[in-house]
């Protein structure tokens, strides 16, 4: 009996320091994280002979590549499926004189290398994880003239770049009669030493075109008209330029330059367009840029900004009221006669604070719009946006509609009498 007591008591002593040893045990955890720390990599989840690390510059770099891993952009606009296209769809009749597309893309060419930029939305129009595209078509004319599509960065969201690497990446692809030679885009990265000095000057200093007359301070290609190479398949194409500490404006500009007179299918295309800084792709930038290979792994994921903050970004900088498909609907908000009986005044708030107080644009011509006050049934007014327009400010814009027949202190809006094309529309552009 004393020794069936002695092992019981032998166990339960052991059963303790069992239980002791096990509550002392505890996983190793990571404290902190260097930039010069070494993190072991099984590459491929196959254990090798030899141990193999990776830096955690190296883990981030590789993050940033990952779908959603980068939120960096400085495009706006880039995802043509988000795009507001707010000056419509369709924008044709572009030469000389440059002319804003896509919401923040404006395109230029040449006497005779008349362009026309559309949404595409077509099976063979978009890749994956896009809805659209955006394609630049000479359909006609025989001029040959360089003819660009391009887009200028803010100056506050410009400086970040400064002193690293840009990348500018985007997918392509190109039209079966795509005439330029060896099939090339001319990519370029353009930076300045001035404050948002807008794209006709950035035009005119790039190529003599846009309609411009003079140029951006310390305009620079940081990569100049770089050669990308594109077929009638959709890939991903990336260029990566040194920017300087001194740059305090950006701008991305692809272009090509077509041969012969303009046919069908003599086009390109492009969506998911970015602009971000990557300092791990300085060595292959060197100091005159460079392209990389198409689907390059080491360049960044496009990050897809959701609707509502693409919707915010873009009214940043236009910002347009469309009439509403509906006879009698009411278009605007509420105005007032104020003391008169043939002017409604009217404040229109914007949805955003604008980069700056806005300029008014008559767009689209509409001869539908109605006045309707308390005192008046519907007036149409036949040129309603020829009338005085109030001083503008980044948060709204004050218009004086013209009419007849209102009672002073009426309260007025605007209304249509069919379904009408009219549209006001103000812009903040560069």
């Amino acid at each position: 009996m004393k020794k069936l007591r002695w092992i019981a008591g032998s166990l339960v002593a052991l059963g303790f320091a069992v239980a002791a040893i096990a509550q002392v045990i505890t996983v190793p955890q990571v404290t902190q994280i260097g930039a010069g720390d070494l993190f072991l990599d099984i590459v491929g989840g196959s254990p090798q002979a030899n141990n193999q690390y990776a830096t955690a510059a190296q883990l981030g770099t590789y993050g940033n590549t990952l779908t959603g891993g980068n939120a960096e952009n400085a495009i706006v606009g880039g995802d043509f499926g988000t795009n507001l296209f707010q000056r419509g769809t369709s924008v044709g009749s572009i030469t000389t004189t440059a002319l804003y597309t896509a919401d923040r893309w404006i395109a230029w060419s040449g006497t005779a290398t008349t362009l026309t930029v559309t949404q595409q939305t077509g099976a063979g129009d978009i890749t994956a994880r896009y809805s659209a595209s955006l394609r630049v078509n000479k359909g006609s004319g025989a001029g040959v003239v360089q003819s660009c599509i391009a887009q200028e960065i803010e100056s506050v969201n410009s400086y970040r770049f400064q002193g690293t690497t840009a990348e500018f990446d985007f997918h392509a692809k190109a039209g079966a009669n795509f005439s330029a030679a060896s099939s090339n885009l001319q990519v370029s990265i353009v930076y300045g030493t001035g404050v948002d000095e807008g794209t006709s000057k950035l035009a005119f200093q790039f190529n003599g075109g846009g309609g411009g007359s003079s140029t951006w301070a310390g305009q620079t290609n940081a990569a100049s008209n770089l050669l990308v190479p594109i077929t009638t398949g959709w890939a991903r194409y990336t260029v990566v330029a040194a920017i300087p500490a001194t740059a305090t404006e950006l701008a991305v500009i692809i272009c090509y330059t077509p041969v012969g007179t303009g046919v069908a299918g003599d086009w390109f295309e492009f969506t998911g367009a970015q602009l971000v800084v990557n300092p791990a792709l300085t060595a292959a930038a060197g100091a005159a840029g460079a392209v990389l290979s198409p689907n390059d792994s080491r360049a960044k994921a496009f990050y897809h900004r959701p609707q509502e903050i693409e919707t915010a970004l873009q009214q940043r900088y236009t910002y347009s009221i469309n009439e509403r498909n509906s006879a009698g609907a009411v278009q605007t908000p509420l105005g007032s006669a104020q003391g008169t009986t043939t002017t409604c005044t009217m404040y229109i708030p914007f949805p955003v604070v604008m980069r700056a107080a806005p300029t008014y644009t008559n767009a689209i011509t509409a001869t539908t719009w109605t006045m309707v006050s308390d005192s008046q049934t519907a007036t149409v007014l036949a040129t309603p946006f020829s009338a005085t327009l109030g001083a503008n400010s980044v948060n709204g814009a004050s218009i004086n509609f013209t009419t007849t027949g209102m009672t002073a202190k009426d309260a007025c809006f605007l209304t249509s009498t069919a379904a009408g094309g009219g549209q006001m529309l103000w812009t903040a552009e560069l």
